[in-house]
């Protein structure tokens, strides 16, 4: 009865260790398909994966340093960018365009966050004018409207951050650009000076004259006074009144300065300091050759 009990729990154990090795050897094999599978970076195909394409593109003109509550619009613009950054979906790319008199493309299209960030930040205010032609331009070279032409970026999607000083703004509807205009900065508290030229005297006069053209982008009327230099002498003072919205000009008739720089500088405060002042660069007549 020993004997046999003894064998009975031999044949037991021989059985339990055939069982542990089995498992152990599931164990192994699997671990190594795990593996093999890691290795091959399988990835499923699906539609609903692509993300959105956007172009940021900000206004850096001369109007974008307009204050807004302690702030310059082109600061708020830039915010309102980061925030888009900070908002990505999975898949979604972005690139960073800065524009004034030319657009320019300061981080291609990437999902990268950082690197979006850095270039937003990178955005410096410029004293031109705005030429939104030349972003539109380099918008639909990236994505045509022609189905028959090759797209560098499919359904690209253009974000615009601007206060809408725009002169060509007309022209967006004309280029079928997916476009979407998102305004910065509500103030109109600001007058400027526009226009500065001057006139030399007719013949049997001897004195110049030189013009100043002043707008009034403010709701309230203007009433202010408007100061001429040459050089740091001031020359005269004019009085100039303009309606909400109107452009005003005003004449000083001088005395030849001769070669030198004049100075027109209006004399308010407003929330756009860069247009108060403009300099005229003053040079001798050209010299006229008559072939005879």
């Amino acid at each position: 009865l020993l004997w046999r009990k003894s064998l009975q729990d031999l044949t037991a154990n021989a059985h339990g260790q055939k069982l542990r090795k089995n498992v152990l050897l599931v164990l192994q094999l699997l671990v190594l398909a795990l593996a093999a599978f890691a290795l091959a970076r399988p990835f499923l195909k699906s539609k609903n994966v692509s993300g959105a394409n956007i172009a940021l593109v900000v206004d850096r003109s001369a109007s974008m340093q307009t204050r807004e509550g302690g702030q310059s619009r082109l600061a708020l613009a830039i915010d309102e960018a980061l925030a888009a950054v900070d908002g990505m979906g999975g898949g979604d790319r972005m690139m960073v365009i800065s524009f004034s008199d030319r657009a320019e493309v300061l981080c291609e299209l990437t999902g990268d966050k950082h690197r979006l960030r850095r270039a937003l930040s990178s955005i410096t205010p410029s004293a031109m004018r705005t030429n939104l032609d030349d972003v539109l331009t380099l918008a639909r070279s990236l994505a045509p409207d022609n189905p028959e032409v090759a797209s560098a970026v499919p359904r690209l999607e253009v974000v615009l951050f601007s206060d809408g000083k725009l002169s060509d703004i007309d022209e967006v509807g004309a280029r079928a650009v997916h476009l979407t205009y998102r305004k910065i900065g509500a103030s109109t508290r600001n007058a400027g000076i526009v226009g500065f030229s001057q006139r030399r005297p007719e013949e049997g006069q001897d004195r110049e004259q030189t013009l100043v053209l002043v707008h009034n982008a403010d709701t309230a009327a203007l009433e202010t006074t408007l100061s001429l230099y040459f050089e740091d002498t001031l020359v005269a003072v004019e009085e100039i009144s303009a309606p909400p919205g109107e452009t005003r000009e005003a004449v000083f008739a001088h005395a030849n300065f001769g070669v030198g720089v004049l100075r027109a500088e209006l004399d308010i405060q407003d929330d756009l300091d860069l247009d108060n002042r403009a300099w005229l660069a003053v040079r001798p007549p050209a010299l006229v050759r008559t072939l005879l």
